[in-house]
């Protein structure tokens, strides 16, 4: 009985052995499957971070090599910077220089200004003159500068009387005549200190009228501004058809110097040749220079007029225009040769070796011309105004 206890309680203790046994082994199962997932999972996670440890090293050795590059650049960088610094503090010195040099430049800027600015009206003030000038030229071309009325008619009508006709198609001119309608009028030769108590002033054709002549330069603009007059009346016929007669003494035959007839009182010189000027050499000009003058009976300061083919309005035409152009003599109308031959022995400055007798200076209808012994160039008024105008120009772009 004892023994069937123990026997049972042998077997139930086996059996509740068994059970535990069982239990165990199930736990066992159950470990093994839970580590059997967690060594997958952990496998596949140690794959994964491999694969990303691998990404982050080839992240990271081109991030090293950027970074290598990176500081060679910041090196490089740093070194334009401490370049640019010291550059920098040179400018800044130079700049505070500059700043210091505008302050007085600056300064200096508006004296010049203020200093320019009476330059320009001086320069006005010059053009003004030369414009004046070249008006008063250009009043005196012609008889309106008589201002008179009465005086001017009075000397239009001696010219008409005596010293132009037009006759065989042609307008004739005597340049004798002149003298013949001046000496009617009471017009002679006096010299500036006579007349005006100055040495070398040139008359106005008004001024010439009241004191009953001039000395040669004023009585040579009176006789162009005859001979203005008297084209103006044989306006109508060309160049061609202008005849102008002068005359040379030591000829054989008695020479009339007006166009009146027989039966009138006539002005005549003896022994004397008529010669007629060069073919549409008909527009005068005053030429003035080292000239013989009859009145000193030397080579000395004299005005007489040239008589060109076409009218000298620049200096450029100076050459061509007096080159072999016909010369009178305005206070008797007696031919004296052409210029720039031996016929007359004056020629147009710069004179040629050897030579005494040269023109130095013009009077035109609207300007006046004069040789510059200095720069070896002929100047005028109305070229210099334009040089002033230029000038002027200049000068306010400059304060622009």
């Amino acid at each position: 009985m004892v023994l069937a206890m123990i026997s049972v309680a042998l077997l139930i203790g086996v059996i509740v052995q068994s059970a535990e046994l069982a239990n165990e082994k199930g736990k066992y199962i159950s470990l093994a499957t839970e580590y059997q997932e967690y060594k997958t999972a952990a496998i596949a996670e140690i794959n994964g971070l491999t694969t990303q440890n691998q990404a982050l090293n080839a992240s990271y050795s081109i991030l090293s090599a950027t970074y290598a590059k990176l500081m060679s650049d910041y090196r490089s960088l740093n070194n334009s910077l401490n370049k640019l610094n010291a550059d920098y503090a040179v400018l800044n010195e130079s700049y505070s220089d500059l700043k210091s040099a505008y302050s007085g430049l600056n300064t200096s800027y508006f004296d010049l200004k203020t200093e320019t600015e009476g330059l320009i009206n001086k320069v006005d003030d010059y053009q003004k003159n030369l414009q004046d000038s070249m008006s008063w030229f250009n009043t005196n071309s012609n008889l309106s500068g008589i201002g008179d009325r009465f005086k001017t008619e009075q000397v239009q009508y001696n010219l008409r009387d005596n010293c132009f006709r037009i006759q065989d198609g042609k307008c004739k001119i005597k340049t004798g005549c002149l003298w013949v309608a001046n000496t009617k009028l009471g017009l002679e030769y006096k010299s500036d200190i006579t007349t005006t108590g100055k040495e070398d002033k040139l008359l106005s054709l008004q001024e010439f009228v009241k004191n009953y002549g001039g000395d040669c330069e004023d009585y040579a603009l009176f006789y162009k501004a005859e001979i203005n007059q008297i084209l103006d009346e044989c306006s109508s016929y060309v160049p061609s058809n202008i005849a102008i007669e002068g005359f040379v003494s030591g000829g054989t035959e008695d020479y009339f110097l007006d166009f009146k007839t027989e039966y009138e009182t006539r002005y005549y010189l003896p022994r004397t040749q008529v010669f007629e000027l060069k073919k549409e050499y008909i527009y005068p000009v005053e030429v003035c220079g080292s000239i013989f003058d009859l009145n000193t009976e030397a080579v000395t300061g004299h005005c007489v007029i040239a008589f060109t083919k076409n009218k000298i309005n620049s200096t450029s035409q100076i050459q061509t225009e007096l080159n072999k152009a016909p010369l009178i003599e305005p206070q008797t109308g007696e031919y004296m040769g052409l210029i720039n031959d031996v016929s007359s022995g004056i020629y147009v400055a710069p004179k040629p070796e050897g030579t005494h007798s040269y023109i130095y200076m013009l009077v035109t209808d609207g300007d006046h011309m004069l040789f510059d012994e200095t720069s070896g160039t002929w100047m005028s008024y109305s070229e210099f105004s334009q040089e002033l105008g230029s000038l002027k120009q200049t000068i306010l772009a400059t304060l622009k």
